[in-house]
């Protein structure tokens, strides 16, 4: 005879160990829950309590230097290394896990205007006032290692009143090469190890191995301020210079830049594509021939590259804006990003490519998503003074700024990230509120929570001064167009307003 009983396995719903998790048997038959939607959308607006309540962005200041941090940058294939120069000319390098400096070395006479590291991070190059670029061995297996070495202990995170001992004073570079000009940025070419790029009165591109430049693009009279690599189309080079322009052509080109007053767009429509690698590769061929250039309204401090985007980059203006630009349309920005009061000195992407930070003259830095206009997360704090550079980490999830008060701060990406171990359960249910936030983010309520940032008073009351001033242009215009012959004033998109002109 056959007896059907019920058998329940006690470790299903008991406590097994000390300290274990409760487990609950839930039904999800939807009778059962009536007001499934009302109770989502409550989950909703406690998950956008508990990101603000959580929000806690500010890790650690790296101190050491003794003057303001001019630039900085990281290892292109590990994580912990990050390299930054100060104006005083003094080179550090630092264990960002560990937090301290592991190798401080007196690298240039005046400011470091510029580092960056070859592609196989076995060198790290250094750009100073003094006209000179400095190649210095670096070894990742040095940075993250233990280094429990005695004589890199007292280099680092200092008590106040205490100043470093630089046990690297005997450090020599490996290479030193002579520029013609004073330099304003480098950049390492992506694929050869031994290609470098300067950006000073002239484009320079150089072989470390020799002592002049491999070509010299000229760029009109004004010089140049900040020059980079394409991470995936590694031939392609931007550079922004001092008569507000932008410019980007190929360094296979023998011939310098050169300038006309108007461009077809005709000549342009046709290389116009969908976004894709095929398109990429015919505007290389594009640019193989005309080198391209547009001016804009005003001066650019600082160029970045899309890494997962080879045909977009992004510009820090004067103006307080971001501007995103696709290559192969330049007659219009593709995203504005709007937030900072003052001029943006630096920005960098984040590895995925999906959002990008700022650093501010107006002591703040901003966090955008790439295709947002403003910002999703302002971070400042009272001691903090103007940022001049700004870098991700190599894994997206920390931003390093540096500033003039000679300290490079830490934030996490997300204000409301836990760090250390998170258990399954726990990331699922983070997963779930952040989930539910960006469902219900429409909703008012969630909006005003989830939108709002303290800011300090003078950036607040510039904000509000700034705004009446856009609504004040706005009604002029508009008068303007209102008692004009009709057709007699164009409208001017406002992603065309920053452009001035292109140039070929």
């Amino acid at each position: 005879m056959k007896v059907k009983i019920l058998h329940r396995d006690p470790s299903e719903y008991t406590i097994t160990k000390p300290g274990g998790i409760q487990k609950y048997q839930r039904n999800a038959d939807p009778v059962l829950h009536p007001f499934d939607r009302a109770t989502e959308y409550t989950r909703a607006l406690n998950g956008a309590k508990i990101q603000k309540m959580f929000a806690k962005p500010f890790l650690c200041a790296l101190e050491g230097h003794t003057d303001a941090v001019k630039c900085m940058t990281r290892c292109r294939t590990v994580i912990a290394p990050l390299f930054t120069g100060s104006c005083d000319g003094e080179i550090r390098f630092w264990n960002v896990g560990q937090r301290r400096c592991f190798k401080a070395v007196r690298a240039h006479e005046g400011f470091v205007r510029g580092l960056c590291t070859t592609s196989d991070d076995s060198l790290v190059v250094s750009a100073g006032e003094d006209k000179t670029i400095k190649l210095w061995k670096f070894d990742p297996d040095e940075a993250v290692g233990e280094m429990l070495d005695e004589k890199f202990s007292t280099v680092g995170a200092l008590q106040s009143g205490s100043s470093a001992s630089l046990h690297n004073d005997q450090i020599a570079p490996v290479h030193v090469l002579n520029s013609s000009s004073m330099l304003s940025s480098i950049d390492a070419h992506w694929g050869k190890i031994s290609m470098l790029a300067t950006a000073g009165e002239t484009v320079d591109i150089w072989d470390y191995n020799r002592t002049t430049p491999l070509s010299t693009y000229e760029w009109g009279t004004e010089a140049t301020l900040s020059v980079k690599f394409n991470p995936c189309e590694e031939c392609l080079l931007g550079t922004t210079a001092m008569d507000n322009s932008i410019g980007l052509f190929d360094v296979r080109m023998q011939s310098g830049l050169r300038k006309r007053a108007n461009l077809r767009l005709s000549d342009f429509e046709k290389y116009v594509f969908e976004p894709s690698m095929n398109a990429s590769l015919d505007v290389l061929q594009f640019l193989k021939r005309s080198s391209l250039q547009v001016v804009l309204r005003n001066r650019s401090n600082a160029f970045c590259w899309n890494p997962r985007q080879p045909l977009r980059f992004s510009v820090a203006n004067e103006d307080g804006n971001l501007y995103t630009f696709d290559m192969r349309k330049l007659d219009s920005a593709v995203f504005i990003h709007k937030g900072h009061v003052r001029a943006v000195l630096d920005l960098d992407y984040s590895p995925t490519g999906e959002e990008l930070v700022s650093a501010g003259y107006d002591k703040t830095i901003r966090i955008f998503n790439y295709e947002t206009q403003r910002s999703r997360e302002v971070y400042h704090t009272k001691r903090m003074q103007r940022v001049l550079c700004c870098q991700y980490s190599g894994d997206g999830r920390f931003v390093f700024s540096g500033s003039e008060d000679c300290n490079i701060r830490v934030w996490k990406n997300e204000a409301s990230d836990k760090l250390g171990v998170v258990s399954k359960r726990e990331k699922k249910a983070q997963a779930y509120r952040k989930k539910l936030v960006a469902k219900y983010k429409h909703m008012p309520e969630i909006r005003r929570i989830a939108n709002h940032k303290h800011l300090p008073k003078a950036i607040k009351l510039r904000q509000d001064k700034m705004n009446v001033m856009d609504e004040a242009q706005k009604r002029k215009e508009a008068n303007r167009v209102k008692n004009s012959k009709p057709g007699s004033r164009p409208k001017v998109g406002e992603k065309q307003k920053p452009v001035l002109r292109q140039l070929k």
